[in-house]
């Protein structure tokens, strides 16, 4: 892809997908490398490291817009492709999924210099 070019859906969606298997591990407390899942990512799109990274990077910002944990290590960044609107219900969905598949327990999430609380969610609740 040329640099600077935007995301197509199939890019964004392999990634996504990505990050929330980060996510999981994370969550879980299990040790994950973010370089090799990158490395992975540009075996399957034509996109460098650094833009990999980047893209993360919104993709947590979309997450901290949802209230929700984000990957330790992938600071959320202010500006994030409109195509990532599409996914704010995903997004909110896959974490909504995510936090009741770790017991549903309340627990705060630190990154950084925030706190920020994941509050309880009832079972019944989960898609």
């Amino acid at each position: 892809m040329p640099a600077g070019s935007d995301w197509t859906s199939a890019e964004i969606d392999g990634i996504v997908v990505d990050y929330f298997a980060m996510l999981a591990e994370e969550l879980a407390g299990r040790s994950f490398s973010k370089a090799q899942h990158r490395r992975a990512l540009q075996g399957r799109i034509d996109r460098s490291e650094d833009s990999i990274e980047f893209k993360h990077q919104n993709i947590s910002a979309v997450m901290l817009g949802l209230g929700q944990p984000w990957i330790n290590g992938y600071k959320p960044a202010a500006n994030f492709q409109s195509a990532f609107g599409r996914w704010r219900v995903a997004l909110a969905e896959r974490a909504h999924r995510l936090a009741g598949a770790q017991g549903g327990k309340g627990r705060a999430v630190r990154r950084g210099r925030q706190r920020r609380a994941v509050a309880d969610r009832p079972a019944d609740d989960a898609a």
